[in-house]
């Protein structure tokens, strides 16, 4: 498989071009996932699906560990239908040799893949909403001054004066605005009552 690295990346770069937030994965991070990758639960066995003739058409990644006890593809490159008809043959295939009860696809709901289980009668499943956590809400507050001082403008507490206290338990951080306008963003290390009160892992949404 070492010796298909050109292919897969190029693959790879052309399916996480067609999304919005993707990973950048140089040749290193390949050769883990084909060696010490392999020794730790989220390591997967890699395929080349191939076109007659036996032309590259893409790829696709099962991972032996992960919710349930089903198969699962996390990871495929763009497919051509024909490609994602065989790729999904061999994973339903596998499945069975491995006595597991499912295929289960983690993989974006435009893809190829998603779109023909979906209409062979497989069942949708539902999505984790991004986890993300901001290291400096304080930084974070002051990039979206712009964003604020907008929506006060366009309200009715346009030309605001008012110190606005985010209270998140165990710190509080006030914002201070003169005439609409965010000029200071301040941190306390003990939370206080606050205008709002947020839990931290809220703060990002």
């Amino acid at each position: 498989v070492i010796e298909d690295l050109p292919v897969l990346m190029r693959f790879y770069a052309e399916a996480a071009h067609a999304l919005q937030i993707s990973v950048q994965r140089d040749e290193a991070t390949w050769r883990y996932l084909f060696g010490p990758s392999l020794q730790t639960d989220t390591g997967g066995q890699t395929w080349i699906v191939e076109r007659a003739g036996h032309a590259p058409a893409g790829y696709i990644r099962a991972m032996p560990v992960g919710f349930g006890e089903g198969l699962i593809c996390g990871e495929a490159s763009l497919l051509h239908p024909d490609a994602a008809a065989a790729a999904l043959s061999h994973l339903v295939a596998l499945a069975r040799e491995q006595n597991r009860p499912y295929v289960r696809l983690n993989l974006p709901r435009q893809h190829s893949m998603v779109t023909l289980a979906l209409a062979r009668g497989a069942h949708p499943y539902s999505c984790y909403g991004w986890q993300i956590r901001i290291l400096e809400p304080q930084a974070i507050l002051r990039k979206l001054a712009p964003v604020f001082e907008q929506r006060i403008a366009m309200s009715g507490y346009a030309g605001l004066n008012r110190t606005v206290t985010i209270n998140l338990y165990h710190t509080a951080f006030t914002l201070r605005f003169v005439e609409g306008r965010l000029v200071s963003v301040a941190q306390q290390r003990d939370g206080q009552w606050g205008d709002l009160r947020l839990p931290p892992q809220l703060l990002p949404q």
